[in-house]
This record gives C-alpha cells, sequence and structure tokens, in this order.
C-alpha cells in the first residue's frame, strides 16, 4: 500500500508511479478498474495544477514525464492490460488476439 511520503514532490510522484506499474490488474473487478482510473485522474490533474503554480523550473521535466507516464498507465489499463509496458503483450501479440477475437465475434454472430 502507498503512503503518502515525506520526501520530494518528485521523489513522491515517481513513487507513485513505481507504485502504479507494479500493480497486478489481471483480477480486477470493474469497480475496482473504476476506483483506479479515477484516483489516477486525480493524480494527473493535481500533478498538472502543481507542475503550473508550484513546481520548480528545474522540475518542469520530470513532472511533464510523470504526467505522461500516468496517462500511458491509464490508457493500457482502460484497455484492460498492465500499466508496466515490460510486462504488456507485444503489438504483434496484441493485433493477433485481436484478429482472433474477432474471428470468433464474427463466427458466433452467423451462429
Amino acid at each position: 500500500m502507498w503512503k503518502r511520503s515525506r520526501s520530494t514532490p518528485t521523489a513522491t510522484l515517481q513513487e507513485f508511479i513505481n507504485l502504479v506499474l507494479a500493480t497486478d490488474i489481471s483480477a480486477f473487478t470493474e469497480a475496482q478498474f473504476v476506483t483506479a482510473e479515477e484516483i489516477l485522474n486525480d493524480v494527473i490533474d493535481g500533478t498538472e495544477k502543481y507542475l503550473t503554480a508550484d513546481a520548480h523550473p528545474q522540475d518542469y521535466g520530470l513532472f511533464a514525464e510523470g504526467i505522461r507516464q500516468l496517462r500511458d498507465a491509464r490508457f493500457w489499463i482502460k484497455q484492460g492490460l498492465s500499466p508496466d509496458p515490460t510486462k504488456r503483450p507485444s503489438e504483434d501479440e496484441r493485433r493477433r488476439r485481436a484478429e482472433a477475437h474477432a474471428a470468433t465475434a464474427w463466427v458466433d454472430l452467423l451462429s
């Protein structure tokens, strides 16, 4: 479980990103997917506000990259895939799965 850190804002953001990337979503319920999206939206919004109001200019790049990583994680979680790019199927594998699903759906439709 993540606890609010007393470290710097950039370190806290990185700790949260690490937690998100380490999350195993394979057994998530629909409610947990909704909650994960809400949490990510809140953290992304809060980080954007901090970046525009309080962040030190030397940290702009770090916060922008953190926001990008969280948006990317949110996208993949919505797809039902791991937020960690090293744990996701390759693009070719995803394409094969989509084609297999489409073929199966078409056969089911004709039945």
